[in-house]
């Protein structure tokens, strides 16, 4: 860990607090009358210019420009005809967190063009994982564990699990540890991830990795065994995990839990009909952060709700033409992952990594968060495109 910590890394070390808080300022960060995340903001800044000398790829970085023009030019159109949400200043907090934070790390991640680069980036972004988990185990430790869904920082239980499982998928493909330490940690790490209540990041750790591994037969097996054994394991426990609230929620136990009939899962059958209702009044968009505005939803998601999946929030504030692009691009890069996990016998462990980081949170978007928390998603992206048009074919190879 502490071998990357080298000087050709230090923008990637000044860019990684804004890119964790998603946010120039966040209030809950001030100490003695001295706020981080400024500290922080001047530092990404930092971390931006130093890249500025280095050599990119034009062609990816041409992409993003167009992006992020059109972006800014459709939405301003989008909001002198249907206003914007002034509620929190949330309509220009998601757009400024778009254009200012989430696309130039995507410029940034250009300028990772060597294997070395990318493995250094994916580590020191596990470290921030990594650091909230202790702190999750310590919060375990002093409180005994309570009732109620664990999460550090302020930041909510789902956040907390989602950047737990990046850690764990770093953790396995990356980390040169033993098969032992390796198995100990995961084991915590999916303990922390029951212990945050979120059953979205938790079910879909385990999916993102059967989906890598799904071309050897052994994982099917492996995985088939394990259904069993946990169903056989639960079925008479049923009864006493019923006095565990977390473990209640993350098995659909409890009425507001339940995959199917809760109310979790309700509202977000709802949510999509409404934005469905809502796209067909205007497939073009009403304009970043209006979701609330042009829906009845306010009441329950409050004025700065969204339709909980990036798709249809896409394509319900921005229109179709850029529901179609990321339409597009979400094909290229499934059939990319597709044809190199089926075909490509120099698989290897960081392009696993990369691709695990991108499918997981991909699954997370379609269920929770909003534009601002898909910069993950976006950031990713970018990495995937960038290894994808390399021209050194011994790229990636080692």
């Amino acid at each position: 860990m502490f071998k990357i910590l080298k000087i050709e890394n230090i923008s990637i070390v000044f860019i990684l607090p804004t890119f964790a808080i998603g946010s120039f300022y966040d209030e809950r960060l001030e100490i003695s009358g001295i706020n981080l995340s400024i500290i922080f903001s001047i530092f990404f800044i930092l971390g931006l210019l130093f890249q500025l000398k280095n050599k990119s790829n034009s062609n990816i970085k041409s992409v993003l420009f167009l992006l992020i023009l059109s972006i800014i030019t459709f939405t301003f159109v989008q909001w002198t005809f249907y206003e914007y949400n002034i509620a929190n200043k949330y309509s220009f907090n998601k757009l400024i967190v778009l254009t200012l934070i989430t696309f130039p790390i995507s410029f940034f991640i250009t300028n990772l063009n060597t294997q070395q680069k990318i493995k250094d980036f994916l580590i020191l972004t596990s470290a921030i994982g990594l650091f909230l988990s202790i702190l999750g185990v310590i919060q375990v430790i002093t409180s005994g564990g309570g009732e109620s869904r664990l999460s550090v920082l302020g930041g909510g239980p789902i956040v907390f699990s989602r950047w737990v499982g990046f850690f764990m998928i770093v953790l396995i493909f990356i980390y040169k540890l033993s098969v032992l330490k390796k198995s100990l940690i995961i084991i915590l790490c999916l303990s922390l991830m029951i212990l945050s209540g979120s059953k979205g990041p938790l079910f879909f750790i385990f999916l993102t990795i059967f989906i890598i591994f799904f071309k050897k037969n052994k994982i099917l097996i492996f995985a088939s065994i394990l259904i069993l054994v946990i169903f056989f394991i639960l079925f008479p426990l049923t009864d006493y995990l019923h006095n565990i609230p977390i473990l209640k929620r993350i098995l659909g136990l409890e009425e507001s839990a339940n995959i199917i009939h809760g109310t979790s899962s309700s509202a977000r059958i709802n949510l999509i009909f409404e934005s469905f209702e809502s796209i067909s009044m205007n497939p073009f968009g009403y304009g970043l952060g209006n979701f609330t505005k042009y829906s009845d939803k306010n009441s329950i998601l409050g004025p700065t709700g969204y339709p909980h999946n990036f798709l249809l929030e896409v394509f319900l504030e921005l229109g179709f033409p850029f529901l179609l692009i990321i339409l597009i691009i979400s094909f290229k890069i499934i059939v990319y992952i597709y044809k190199t996990i089926r075909y490509n016998s120099e698989f290897t462990n960081i392009k696993k990594a990369i691709f695990s980081v991108w499918i997981f949170y991909f699954l997370n978007s379609m269920v929770s968060g909003d534009v601002s928390d898909a910069r993950f998603l976006i950031i990713f992206t970018t990495i995937i495109f960038v290894i994808k048009q390399q021209n050194n074919k011994q790229f990636f190879n080692k």
